[in-house]
């Protein structure tokens, strides 16, 4: 975030009554997250029409298996490779993670997907063989010469990405039948030259369509799902059981009524790696409109009965978040409480609007009300 984000961050908050400048020993509140509307993030373009996928191996960009993929799998002696993905950021977006055979595409390579915040992945069915394991954004992203933006599991890897480290050659990793080759981290963003080369297009599965965002959703559940299509490549399914292989599936799950806004406690993932997921959404005069949607291991907050911390963004030491009387930036101040203070919901959520923020409000048990904004991070 730029200082000037920050500072017409805090000025908007400001004006919004939602913090408090203390004095002498008073913490003081200030405000400076970004709003939601403007932590959207803008598609890459759908894989399928990326120049510099690698077509050494056609088959089915629906299915994500070359033939030597299929036979594996019907022969069942596949294995499996996993380990953990990130990203030099503060959020780990979501991942195509392949793998491709040491003799090249046309010997085998094998991908999975994962959600945004999901670290862990696992590519199930791969052949017996020695491969190249690599990781990049979802919706790929190409470099000039044709390789894409991402990272490799290499020597630097394994020697454990410090200042001492120096060499980033890629690593072969042996997957035997009926076994799970693990701790296979690609995750050396480092590497100086282009060792990260574009999947083959037979095993990237094709995007759903990404939705454009209607006025107003006659139903809550009709605005959560259009929320997670619009911002999402994954399969929606009812339960997490039916997520095809390989591919990342997120559910709605159970909706929970507010004031004005609604919430569904559901769950997302890929190949048994699941997580919770919250999907968050508003009414207003002309019908429903989508939030925000989050995963994280561990249970959806916020959510009624649920504990999580208070976050902040940046801005001076000290500073704290409002609680209120009532759910408005016009009821009493009650306290005030900092970053990482340890809070349960047992009420809401309420929507009502504000200049600056999402609007929504949770009742923090024992405290009083507070905004949405200060109750989760991206």
């Amino acid at each position: 975030m730029t200082a000037t984000t920050a500072a017409k961050g805090f000025a908007g908050l400001l004006a919004a009554g939602l913090v408090l400048i203390g004095c002498g020993a008073q913490p003081q509140a200030v405000g400076s997250r970004t709003p939601i509307a403007s932590q959207s993030r803008t598609p890459s373009p759908s894989p399928s029409s990326q120049g510099c996928l690698d077509r050494s191996v056609l088959g089915s960009a629906t299915t994500g298996q070359t033939n030597a993929q299929s036979a594996a799998q019907s022969s069942g002696v596949t294995g499996a490779i996993a380990g953990h993905v990130t990203t030099p950021s503060e959020v780990i977006f979501p991942h195509l993670v392949y793998a491709i055979s040491t003799n090249g595409a046309s010997h085998g390579a094998y991908s999975t997907e994962t959600l945004w915040n999901q670290s862990g992945y696992t590519i199930l069915d791969v052949n017996p063989g020695a491969y190249f394991v690599y990781a990049t954004n979802r919706l790929l992203e190409c470099t000039p010469d044709g390789n894409v933006n991402g990272a490799l599991y290499s020597t630097y890897v394994t020697c454990g990405l410090g200042t001492t480290c120096s060499t980033h050659t890629p690593i072969a990793v042996t997957v035997v039948s009926n076994k799970t080759t693990a701790n296979i981290d690609p995750i050396d963003y480092y590497s100086s030259n282009p060792e990260v080369p574009p999947p083959p297009k037979a095993i990237v599965p094709q995007d759903p369509q990404l939705q454009k965002p209607a006025s107003a959703y006659s139903t809550a559940r009709d605005a959560a799902l259009a929320t997670v299509l619009q911002q999402d490549a994954v399969t929606v399914v009812d339960n997490m059981t039916a997520c095809p292989t390989n591919h990342a599936c997120m559910s709605l799950g159970t909706e929970h009524d507010g004031t004005g806004a609604a919430y569904f406690v559901g769950a997302g993932g890929s190949n048994g790696t699941v997580m919770a997921c919250g999907i968050y959404v508003v009414h207003t005069a002309n019908g429903w409109h989508g939030l925000r949607r989050q995963c994280s291991v561990g249970a959806v907050f916020p959510a009624q009965g649920q504990s999580g911390q208070v976050v902040l963004g940046i801005g001076p030491p000290g500073q704290c978040a409002n609680v209120r009387q009532q759910p408005s930036t016009k009821s009493t101040v009650v306290g005030c409480l900092t970053a990482g203070t340890q809070v349960t919901v047992d009420e809401g959520p309420v929507y009502a609007p504000m200049p600056s923020m999402d609007g929504v409000w949770w009742h923090i048990a024992g405290r009083g009300w507070m905004a949405d904004d200060y109750l989760h991070a991206f």
